[in-house]
């Protein structure tokens, strides 16, 4: 089996009370769901022109960040538009929101991510328009949507030049990393599950594990079979890949909704310890979709309008270029002659154009930016880890990599023992937050030695790493210990022992 999904029960889920302004989302039976977004398939023939695509996209995102191709940030920047259709939204704050929860809607290309934020909004796109979601494109709270923040992102795998792979690739990994980042939920639009579709929603899963406890996402899928129309057709997805492919098993919960207990159906799957929670959609109008769309939707809203910890004041401008400015210098390399520092590399808002540029160019028009020759350019070979998240540039024998661990356990200890040749205190730290071992540190060639490359001879790493280990069991972190000897550290974490307590007299069943 592909997936290593371990079905869930009820148990697992929060039981969380919904507040007061939870919404009672319907469907419409009389817009189907495939033609209004670019990942849903569309039959029509229309030539959008630009300006007809921005005036359509204003129906439900306050703001689209156009992050396009990284070679356009060298010269002319990425475009941002806005709209003040949020009653949250001023365009000087450039997308402040107070007291919102954030929610990210991924998924690869053709799989119905725009449909599905425009049903959760209850805004309606043009008949017969193909939205094309571009970058990172923001929906703020709305009367329909109160304290809700919706980020779409453009949908992977699509087409691209040749020329353009690198590049574009580069980019899904940025704007994946960006709303990973910034939300406390993820919902993952799905059609038929496909596998670059596994492999996307295993990336991802992948990527959340290795967060750190403060900073784990509510991940959600929402299987979109907008070419379904009947109940035994459904029923047949749901067995196959949902249950048998997925894992996961039909769970019922009560939920507080004012002064009443609504009553949630849902499939529920784990991985790796994350709880996954699967709605279906079927074809809008169908008969299908009269037992499916309005429960999806309405548990959906029901979720994540209940979620009240986990709301928070944000200007998602400003956190989006920060994620960027983070990963911006492995992206980029020094031009030859250059002797730009990478590490000072800044993305910023244009003094007075809606553009994002580098710092450099913060006050130079577009029209002189155009002739501009940047002292970077797009690194001509950047490295991916094995979830397709980007690490950095390759060079010649520097890269980014991770030591082998093992952990051991007896009756008393769990030691994570953490292979680490050439290393001492002075050129690495660990530490232990929670349950999450982090390990960090440096490998440099010897100073004054230069590396010879030998073919078919295996070489150690050179380059800095980082190196996650969750630890399942009840550890007391004030007692850990720290021992680096012999080319391996060790961290020795005493398991938690619980007394046997008793209060009271004595009872007959202790005679």
């Amino acid at each position: 089996m592909f997936w290593p999904f371990a079905p869930s029960t009820s148990a697992d889920i929060p039981n969380t009370s919904t507040s007061s302004d939870a919404l009672n989302t319907s469907t419409s039976s009389d817009a189907p769901n495939t033609p209004t977004s670019s990942d849903a398939p569309n039959t029509s023939t229309s030539s959008n022109t630009s300006d007809t695509a921005t005036r359509s996209e204003a129906l439900i995102y306050d703001t689209v960040i156009h992050i396009g191709k990284l070679n356009d940030l060298l010269k002319d920047g990425w475009k941002f538009t806005t709209d003040n259709s949020s009653e949250a939204l001023a365009q000087r704050s450039m997308v402040n929101y107070e007291n919102s929860l954030i929610v990210g809607i991924l998924g690869s290309y053709n799989r119905g991510k725009s449909f599905l934020l425009n049903k959760l909004c209850r805004t309606q796109f043009p008949t017969g328009r193909l939205i094309s979601t571009e970058g990172i494109s923001i929906a703020g709270p709305r009367d329909t949507c109160k304290n809700l923040v919706f980020i779409d992102t453009a949908g992977t795998d699509t087409p691209t030049k040749r020329e353009d792979l690198d590049d574009k690739r580069a980019i899904e990994a940025l704007l994946r990393e960006i709303v990973l980042g910034l939300c406390s939920y993820i919902i993952i639009v799905m059609n038929r599950l496909q596998l670059t579709d596994q492999i996307y929603m295993h990336e991802v899963l992948e990527y959340c594990h290795k967060l750190l406890p403060k900073d784990k996402t509510e991940i959600i899928f929402v299987h979109n079979l907008w070419d379904l129309e009947f109940e035994e057709d459904i029923n047949i997805v749901i067995q196959k890949e949902i249950e048998d492919i997925l894992g996961a098993k039909l769970t019922t919960i009560q939920q507080r909704n004012d002064s009443k207990d609504i009553e949630l159906k849902m499939y529920c799957s784990t991985f790796n310890q994350i709880t996954i929670r699967h709605f279906i959609m079927a074809k809008e109008g169908s008969p299908a979709a009269n037992n499916w769309n309005e429960q999806t939707l309405d548990s959906l809203m029901t979720i994540l309008q209940a979620d009240l910890p986990s709301r928070r004041s944000v200007c998602i401008f400003d956190e989006v270029l920060l994620h960027i400015n983070k990963r911006l210098p492995k992206l980029l390399s020094s031009n030859n002659g250059s002797d730009a520092d990478l590490s000072k590399i800044q993305a910023v808002k244009h003094e007075t154009e809606p553009y994002i540029v580098l710092s450099e160019l913060k006050d130079v028009s577009l029209e002189k930016r155009k002739q501009y020759a940047s002292s970077f350019s797009v690194a001509p070979r950047l490295l991916y880890d094995q979830r397709g998240y980007l690490v950095g540039i390759v060079s010649s024998g520097t890269e980014k990599w991770q030591p082998r661990y093992r952990q051991y356990k007896t009756a008393d200890h769990l030691s994570i023992i953490v292979e680490l040749a050439g290393f001492n205190e002075s050129n690495f730290r660990a530490e232990m937050e929670r349950n999450v071992a982090i390990i960090r540190g440096e490998r440099i060639e010897p100073a004054g030695l230069s590396a010879q490359s030998v073919p078919d001879q295996l070489q150690f790493s050179i380059g800095s790493f980082e190196l996650l280990v969750s630890v399942t069991e009840d550890i007391d972190n004030d007692q850990i210990e720290f021992e680096c000897k012999d080319g391996f550290l060790t961290i020795k974490c005493p398991l938690r022992k619980y007394a046997k307590k008793g209060f009271g007299t004595k009872s007959n069943t202790d005679n």
